[in-house]
């Protein structure tokens, strides 16, 4: 059957049903069929045929519920089309005024589907019905819901042509104006997709402007057009970092959060919206009112959803990664408990869930950081156990997370934690990761991370086996990372991380070149970093340090007596519970001893015995550093004769040798700590025996004792007891869980501090 053999069959047809002649029906699925194959077959200028399909359509449009007359709807619009390049006029009146109703009184959704549209006149012959902006955008419509045109450059173009000429020709005052502009909109964000071309991007953001600017302020569609002004900002500026259009984004959404009203249900999320954009200017500027905001609405937000809600895990986990970020800011110990609170309170809301695995990040990341201030080793444990987790899971998926992010983080705990306790196994890790995430780093910013991280875990290695290779390699990776450019915050951490590195290498190859840029790294840091930077104590301890080696270069006193001026500005910036002070304290007290020796001032050594015992009793602090320091303490009170807090100070040091060396370690490791312990019972010994006022006898026997216990417990730490568990497991896994358990409290915080 031709064209013109259905347009009459049709006709019959319907002059059946109208006169209800024949069974319903069957005729309906006689009409059905019929039009389906008249579709796919009549050419594009047989008005007949298209105007038969276009009344078949809309008088089903009009006679069914809404919700179940879309399919229709677009059915006819795209029959409709046909009609008007060459026969407009067999559109009725009737169905034109339904057209400007529709198109005056309701946003249509773009996304909706249609069908295809091909081979449309683009000049059409009736001049009134070509410029007519209902037929222009229900035209343009048609197309941009053909599945089959969605990936077309010319049918985009088309539909954007023709919603331009719409926009155009509707009056500033008529509301449907904004509904061809939004969808005007869509069309360009579309294209841009497509394309990639950047001034579409720019376009949809002016036009989203012109939507907003349409729509009169009691519009229940404003809300709408408000978000999705917001949304292209923000691709435009993930697209061109320009903070002004971020600054824009930000005004759009506190706009589109004050138009949308308390209880409403999209509340919640727009303040999560605005939170983003609020902790993405935070990321590029520092100013910190802004966090500080983003953390506000992100706790509202949580406010307006209940814990089963979908969103209340995710705006959870914005939070936690908020009070996170203030925390790496502004050094709070608080943002950083409430950070881990909230972290966990995400994993028990989603324990299987897609977001548990962004959750675990946030959580294994905060604890880590918290870590680094408290010193507390559970959390050390519990975020590699999170990370390493983590890692298992994604495996290479890494569109799920950036693998190398998650890396980055787990290298450093890692790393900290054999600083901690000496496990070499760690160190070996710590390496692993940071050299799987080198080759999966996205992003020059995440790269120079990585670089950093394995410059210093390289570096560690090098402090632990004496290898030249690992020297040069270490300080390789952190020049590199210092060559990628990064925010004033990340740079000057890569510097003076490449200070220390050089510090070290010159201590072992004393050449000048190495001392000098590592002064002029440490000094370019100090210069450059916030005076509220958390870290910046660390900055001012690698530029005394590197002071301090220069005056036993150069002998000059003036370097000597800066280097105690930068520690002493390290330690007072320092948290005095800051595990890290120990450290500053050391190598303060040394300066000041260093003083003592070039001035001969008493005054020198009193400050260097007083911060170097300050250091001792640092609870936080790792307890190797607090043994050296509290050795360092001890020795130089003995040089001026106070041997009673000498030989107080040596009590103290050798309660914390069994907290120096773990029950977990292998021989190895336990040899390697405790050699740098060697002569302290002899040193303990001799502290006792120069106590006055003791009798001589009292004095040998407490000497005796002390000697004693300090080697029965290096005695005891340097012997193999942690044993070969292989066999024990097969033969008695019920005593070697026993075992594990035993270790693990015995390893535990509370446990040293019993």
């Amino acid at each position: 059957m031709n064209s013109d053999e259905m347009v009459i069959r049709l006709r019959v047809l319907l002059d059946q049903l109208t006169a209800g002649r024949g069974e319903p029906s069957v005729l309906f699925a006689q009409v059905a069929d019929l039009v389906s194959s008249l579709r796919a077959s009549a050419p594009d200028d047989d008005g007949r045929a298209w105007n038969l399909i276009a009344s078949y359509h809309w008088q089903r449009f009009e006679a069914l519920p809404d919700g179940a007359d879309g399919a229709d709807f677009v059915a006819a619009v795209f029959a409709f089309t046909h009609l008007i390049p060459t026969a407009a006029d067999m559109i009725p009146p009737g169905v034109r005024h339904a057209f400007r109703m529709a198109l005056a009184s309701a946003d249509i959704a773009v996304s909706d589907h249609g069908n295809r549209v091909s081979g449309i006149d683009a000049s059409p012959a009736d001049e009134l019905e070509r410029d007519d902006p209902v037929f222009l955008f229900n035209s343009a419509l048609a197309l941009l819901r053909d599945p089959q045109t969605a990936d077309s450059v010319a049918a985009m173009a088309q539909a954007i042509a023709w919603l331009d000429r719409a926009a155009a020709a509707i009056p500033a005052d008529d509301p449907s104006r904004a509904i061809a502009l939004t969808v005007l909109r869509v069309a360009l964000a579309q294209r841009f997709e497509l394309t990639g071309d950047v001034r579409d991007l720019d376009r949809a953001v002016s036009v989203a402007e012109q939507a907003v600017a349409a729509t009169f302020a009691d519009d229940p569609n404003l809300a709408d057009r408000l978000r999705a002004l917001g949304t292209a900002l923000h691709t435009s500026y993930e697209l061109t970092g320009e903070i002004a259009v971020l600054d824009h984004e930000i005004s759009i959404n506190e706009r589109l959060l004050s138009a949308t009203p308390n209880g409403h249900a999209d509340r919640g999320r727009h303040m999560v919206t605005l939170g983003i954009s609020l902790a993405s200017r935070f990321v590029r500027t520092k100013v910190v009112s802004d966090l500080d905001r983003a953390i506000a609405v992100y706790g509202a937000s949580i406010g307006d959803h209940s814990i089963n809600h979908p969103s209340y895990g995710a705006a959870l986990t914005l939070l936690t990664n908020a009070l996170g970020m203030r925390f790496e800011h502004a050094g709070m110990v608080e943002d950083a408990d409430r950070a881990i609170q909230f972290g966990e309170e995400v994993l028990l809301a989603d324990s299987t869930g897609a977001g548990r695995v962004t959750a675990s990040v946030v959580l294994g990341s905060m604890l880590q950081s918290r870590y680094e201030r408290t010193g507390q080793l559970s959390d050390l444990d519990r975020a590699i156990a999170l990370l390493e987790q983590v890692i298992v899971e994604i495996g290479g998926d890494s569109s799920r997370l950036p693998a190398a992010n998650v890396r980055i983080v787990l290298g450093r705990a890692l790393r900290h934690r054999y600083w901690r306790t000496g496990l070499l196994a760690d160190l070996d890790r710590a390496i692993s990761n940071y050299e799987a995430a080198l080759s999966d780093a996205r992003d020059d910013r995440t790269r120079a991370a990585v670089l950093s991280g394995l410059g210093g875990a390289v570096g560690a290695r090098f402090e632990r086996n004496g290898s030249p290779a690992d020297l040069d390699r270490s300080i390789a990776l952190l020049d590199q990372a210092v060559a990628i450019p990064t925010d004033d915050d990340e740079r000057v951490t890569f510097m003076s991380n490449l200070s220390g590195g050089l510090i070290v290498r010159y201590g072992r190859n004393r050449r000048p070149a190495d001392l000098d840029r590592a002064q002029e790294l440490a000094e370019q840091a100090v210069s450059t970093v916030r005076a509220t930077h958390p870290d910046r104590g660390r900055f001012l301890y690698n530029l005394g340090t590197a002071l301090g080696e220069r005056f036993k270069r150069s002998k000059a006193l003036a370097d000597l007596e800066r280097s105690a001026d930068v520690l002493r500005q390290a330690v007072a910036v320092t948290p005095v519970d800051h595990p890290d002070r120990a450290g500053y304290l050391r190598n303060l007290g040394a300066a000041y001893d260093l003083l003592f020796r070039a001035r001969g001032t008493h005054d020198d050594i009193t400050v260097a015995v007083r911060t170097y015992r300050e250091g001792l009793y640092l609870e936080t602090a790792v307890p190797s550093v607090r043994i050296d320091v509290g050795r360092r303490a001890a020795m130089l009170a003995g040089l001026v004769g106070d041997w009673e807090s000498a030989n107080a100070d040596f009590a103290e040091i050798i309660g914390l040798l069994p907290a120096m060396v773990g029950h977990d370690l292998t021989l190895q490791d336990r040899q390697h700590l405790l050699e740098q312990t060697q002569g302290l019972g002899a040193e303990a010994a001799r502290a006792v025996l120069a106590v006055s006022t003791l009798r001589s006898d009292e004095r040998a026997v407490a000497a005796w004792q002390r000697l004693e216990a300090a080697r029965n417990v290096l005695l005891a730490q340097s012997l193999e007891t942690r044993a070969e568990l292989t066999f024990l497991k097969y033969a008695r896994p019920d005593l070697a869980a026993e075992f594990d358990d035993i270790r693990r409290i015995l390893n535990s915080p509370v446990a040293v501090q019993q």
